[in-house]
């Protein structure tokens, strides 16, 4: 069973969940649904400027053919998946902050793609949401 503890550390109100499950639901209101089709858009859009074209190592799996048991577990599971997308906008974030360096993006992505359990990932996840919280707080302090 696939724990929550991996987006534990983030503020409230910072995960949202994908609109996109939410669009049949709200075909009778057409003004929400497209609210929720330009957030998706607006989201994909975002996270798409912030990829960084020079990474050696795919940042996303393909779930068309993943080439990893970590790919095949972040395609399989919509948590991980989330959680994978929303670790890799933070540490786009904090690379263009200045706050990390292109090394420890790619540490990570070699410790994920390593990974061959949900326990793993889960793991990995939660470690970096601790990392990622104290260098917000870092950032914060006077």
């Amino acid at each position: 069973m696939l724990s929550l503890r991996t987006f534990a550390a983030s503020p409230p109100g910072t995960f949202d969940a994908d609109p996109m499950p939410l669009l049949p639901r709200l075909s009778a209101a057409p003004g929400l649904a497209t609210l929720a089709t330009l957030a998706t858009l607006a989201t994909l859009a975002t996270l798409a400027a912030l990829a960084s074209p020079g990474t050696a190592r795919a940042a996303e799996p393909d779930c068309a053919a993943p080439g990893t048991p970590a790919a095949r577990l972040i395609c399989e599971h919509a948590l991980l998946a989330m959680g994978n997308g929303r670790i890799r906008a933070q540490q786009q974030r904090l690379l263009q902050a200045g706050a990390i360096r292109q090394a420890e993006i790619d540490a990570f992505l070699a410790r994920r793609d390593a990974c061959t359990t949900v326990a793993c990932l889960d793991t990995l996840f939660s470690q970096w949401n601790q990392r990622a919280a104290r260098l917000r707080a870092d950032r914060r302090a006077p």
